[in-house]
């Protein structure tokens, strides 16, 4: 059995805003994500399968009018062999959307993440056109500090809506911790 090792004001404070949709918690590999002020965000958490069968839980912070989705991913490591080096998982992340009619990527090794302590991070960028709108694929990829699993924070939403909610996206991305988890 896992437990979480959270500082007791953020226990009581997550419990009573998780009530209200306002911050999810994945016990399972420490992530916790708050939202923005306003009622028209909302997190929580899910399940996410995998093409090969695996699954896990992700925790999202959504607006409930627009399209917009911000969503975190934790893999873990199970037998501490270590991940792929991120340009590895970078480049095979990259690969589909590389087919994609007139799709611009662009990647950065050298960026700062702006939440959970400010590890160094992939920046991945993936920009097409769909339906006569531009659309923006924005993610991060990182080790966590906390837990050494592999980090993976992704924006979905069509490039208008990231730049009208920008100040919002940046409040989740700054406010995301991946917290310590004590095994038993």
């Amino acid at each position: 059995m896992r437990f979480l090792a959270l500082p007791f004001c953020l226990i009581s404070a997550s419990a009573a805003w998780a009530q209200k949709d306002r911050v999810a918690i994945v016990e399972e590999n420490g992530v916790v994500l708050s939202c923005p002020r306003g009622e028209e965000w909302k997190a929580k958490v899910e399940d996410v399968s995998f093409t090969d069968g695996s699954k896990a839980k992700a925790a999202f912070v959504e607006h409930k009018m627009e399209d917009l989705k911000i969503w975190v991913l934790v893999q873990a490591d199970p037998d501490r062999k270590g991940f792929k080096p991120l340009k590895e998982i970078a480049e095979s992340i990259l690969e589909e959307p590389k087919k994609k009619d007139k799709a611009k990527v662009r990647k950065n090794a050298a960026a700062k993440f702006p939440g959970a302590g400010g590890p160094s991070a992939w920046y991945l960028e993936v920009e097409w056109e769909e339906s006569n709108a531009k659309k923006v694929k924005r993610e991060w990829l990182f080790i966590d500090k906390a837990n050494q699993g592999l980090c993976r924070v992704m924006i979905d939403c069509p490039d208008d809506i990231h730049t009208k909610f920008q100040a919002q996206i940046q409040f989740v991305l700054a406010a995301m911790q991946v917290v310590k988890v004590k095994k038993k």
